[in-house]
């Protein structure tokens, strides 16, 4: 078998950059990229193309098989996925582009962000001690209006963006948001929801599944009313956000996740909200990240320290051996704390995927840490683009400027996107590609996007610095 540094060097070779070049090109006859052309034809929906496509089809076909078999799928189930859903075949595209584009490196930088988060609004019904947006009731200012945001989506759909998460504030107080919800699911882009849960009325579930929403990621901060409440400074909100999950669970047909923000106030929490979780029969729970940014920047004596940050990775990386339900944690750290354990698990998380064998291991350092700039970027209620949901450092506006241009030749994203330039304990750490800290409570706690994040055992000297 071919090793990992040998594929590597195949792979960035002129001739096969070349050849991957001309699968991914724009196809004018048949008005659409040759690869999705190729994997339409693979997958049985298309019978005619250009000679070209033919050819594309002719090249991949042999890759996929052998894709499918890597993860132990039959090929026709893979025809079978790439039937189903566009945003399957965006992906794929977004990944052999991306190696076009950017060759085989560590960090892997597909041709455009996997997953991009767009906050449609920064009004919201509730006022969230944390909340990175500084998101309130009555704040509508430098929206993009309904017209603007149709364009946003005709864009993303060009650049090829295989999802996008609507995002606030509250994405539901927006009045026109079902219209951009189905206007982008009917683009084949896969059309995922980030709310507080507390408006979800089952009327508002049935209208989020008739309009394409698949993906629904609820925020809950503790099993408590009264602390969950006082997090979110709503009475009553922890009643609407459980009744909120109820309904989109009893709908069906989304994917729900559960999303809760650990700090001192509820990580002694967790196992029992993974319990709930469980007994209301969502898909996933996410433990998300602290980070000091917003209103965030007021509370930052309730982040964890980098003992309790390893306490809870701990558990979740146990937990997700004995769970029905599949757990993620956006601290890349977790990736550490897998191949630091001594389980025989064969699960292995990053921040954003869980792999279920150690025999792919090696994925983790092309897939694995920070997400930041590279597999996803934010874009602000005005349009503007920031690196990630934490960061807010302009990097230009989505209806003024090229995105795809920003995406290969901007500078901080290049610079984000560079291990090598991260600060020490980061930098020499073994687990640098795997894991390379959080790059926004870097810039949250130092100003700096390559110091240290504070919150990993490894820097214990530096969270330590911080309190004094």
């Amino acid at each position: 078998m071919l090793s990992v540094e040998i594929i590597e060097k195949l792979v960035n070779t002129k001739v096969v950059r070349y050849a991957l070049k001309f699968l991914t090109r724009y196809c004018p006859i048949d008005r659409q990229n040759r690869f999705e052309n190729a994997l339409l034809l693979y997958s049985g929906m298309q019978k005619k193309t250009c000679l070209k496509c033919y050819i594309a089809k002719i090249m991949v076909s042999p890759g996929l098989n052998i894709g499918a078999s890597f993860f132990g799928m039959k090929k026709e189930k893979l025809k079978n996925l790439l039937k189903k859903q566009d945003f399957r075949r965006k992906f794929l595209l977004a990944y052999v582009k991306g190696i076009a584009d950017f060759g085989l490196v560590k960090p892997f930088v597909p041709s455009a962000p996997l997953h991009l988060v767009w906050e449609v609004t920064h009004n919201c019904n509730l006022n969230c001690i944390h909340c990175s947006a500084n998101a309130k009731k009555n704040n509508r200012k430098n929206e993009l209006s309904t017209e603007e945001a149709i364009k946003v989506i005709d864009i993303l759909e060009k650049f090829n963006v295989p999802c996008i998460e609507f995002s606030g504030g509250e994405p539901l107080t927006r009045p026109d948001i079902f219209r951009l919800i189905k206007y982008t699911n009917d683009k084949g882009i896969y059309v995922a929801i980030a709310t507080n849960g507390t408006l979800i009325t089952k009327d508002i579930a049935r209208k989020m599944k008739e309009n394409g929403v698949k993906y629904i990621r609820i925020s809950l901060d503790s099993i408590y009313h009264e602390k969950h409440d006082d997090f979110r400074n709503m009475k009553g909100a922890f009643n609407k956000t459980l009744q909120g999950i109820k309904n989109v669970v009893e709908t069906g047909g989304f994917y729900v996740i559960i999303s809760t923000t650990v700090t001192k106030k509820n990580y002694k929490e967790i196992p029992e909200i993974i319990d709930l979780c469980e007994k209301l029969g969502v898909d996933s729970f996410t433990a998300s990240n602290f980070i000091p940014v917003g209103r965030g920047k007021e509370i930052v004596d309730i982040d964890l320290t980098p003992d309790e940050r390893e306490e809870v990775l701990k558990f979740l990386y146990k937990k997700m051996q004995e769970t029905s339900i599949t757990i993620y944690s956006t601290a890349p750290q977790i990736s550490r704390v897998a191949l630091q354990s001594s389980s025989s698990s064969e699960i292995l998380p990053s921040s954003f995927v869980v792999l279920r064998t150690k025999e792919k291991k090696f994925l983790l350092e092309y897939i694995g840490g920070c997400n930041c700039g590279r597999l996803f970027i934010r874009i602000m209620p005005n349009g503007d683009i920031v690196p990630c949901s934490y960061i807010t450092e302009k990097v230009g506006n989505i209806l003024e400027d090229d995105i795809e241009d920003i995406w290969k030749n901007n500078q901080l994203f290049k610079n984000l996107r560079n291990r090598k330039l991260l600060k020490p304990e980061c930098s020499n750490c073994e687990y640098v590609y795997h894991c390379g800290g959080c790059r926004a409570r870097a810039y949250g706690y130092f100003q700096d996007f390559f110091a240290p994040d504070p919150g990993c055992i490894n820097n214990k000297k530096y969270f330590d610095m911080l309190k004094k």
